[in-house]
């Protein structure tokens, strides 16, 4: 069943659950837990959020603003809104697991007024990434409260939360603090496009459909397609052709499939079809590509 996302199948298609997310369980933004036990990568896109993430265990690679970063646990980065940022997770030798914390502007500028710090006119931006084990343990109570779902677990899991964005801003350093002026669009919120590229994950060429996507995520094909573009500047096709490469390449970084194969696993009709994308996408043949990353999927995808 080539085109059945019921399938276990290839190593190219991903059918575990990577993210949870818990909306609105504090004032101005969500949670996120993420556990990955393979490569598993988001193209470029644009976020109005700021993503604080905490890495437990395992290795994440973060590019954002022309910056790359890789974090490992008891590492903490700050993912910041208007810049483009493409990630991954690297969970092939040792899963990769950690918590984000997704806070709208204007609730991190609260954040800032109430422990009086110097007001600004801009946008702050975090820089870089620190070195704090101490806020990756307390991050981890966040999964442990959830799993547990305790009476009065929100109570907890608010104080918990404020102390995690409290202590990482006065942790960050001064010099990696900077001020922008911005005048964002209306984005595509940080959970709409983490779920919509797990999706995408697990459906071939042949088998991906925007409605069916869209009902899953229950929001409309006209908002998801809007929001999309103004994020990504591309289409759920396009976004979909961009994670299937990505696929394509972890296949080709192994010897197990031929070309052919690779192209028919995901779903395209013919090996041609899939060459000439492959080609136009990344600047080679799938067999130069295959030639120059042997045995190494994590070297062989690159982050745009």
């Amino acid at each position: 069943m080539r085109d059945s996302d019921s399938s276990t199948g290839i190593a190219g298609l991903h059918r575990q659950e990577v993210n949870f997310f818990w909306s609105n369980p504090y004032r101005g933004g969500d949670l996120q837990h993420f556990r990955c036990d393979n490569d598993f990568f988001y193209p470029p896109r644009v976020s109005a959020e700021y993503a604080i993430v905490f890495c437990l265990t395992g290795t994440l690679e973060v590019s954002e603003g022309g910056r790359r970063e890789t974090l490992t646990g008891g590492e903490v980065l700050i993912g910041n809104p208007g810049l483009w940022r493409s990630s991954g997770y690297l969970g092939r030798n040792e899963p990769c697991e950690g918590v984000t914390l997704i806070l709208r502007s204007s609730r991190l500028t609260r954040f800032l007024q109430e422990s009086r710090f110097p007001k600004t006119n801009g946008t702050q931006l975090f820089l870089g990434k620190i070195r704090a084990p101490n806020l990756a343990d307390v991050a981890g109570r966040i999964v442990d409260e959830f799993r547990e779902q305790r009476p009065g677990s929100n109570l907890v899991l608010d104080g918990i939360i404020q102390q995690l964005v409290m202590e990482s801003i006065w942790q960050w350093p001064k010099n990696l603090i900077v001020e922008r002026q911005q005048l964002l669009p209306a984005l595509l919120p940080r959970r709409f496009y983490v779920k919509a590229v797990e999706y995408m994950h697990t459906r071939r060429k042949s088998s991906f459909r925007v409605s069916e996507l869209c009902s899953w995520l229950g929001t409309s094909p006209s908002s998801f397609r809007r929001l999309l573009a103004a994020s990504a500047r591309c289409t759920p096709l396009g976004l979909h052709c961009q994670v299937l490469m990505q696929q394509a390449q972890g296949l080709l970084a192994q010897d197990s499939l031929s070309v052919k194969q690779v192209a028919y696993e995901l779903g395209f009709r013919s090996d041609a079809h899939f060459c000439t994308l492959f080609q136009r996408r990344t600047g080679m043949s799938p067999g130069e590509f295959r030639h120059r990353s042997r045995g190494s999927f994590r070297t062989a995808v690159t982050l745009a």
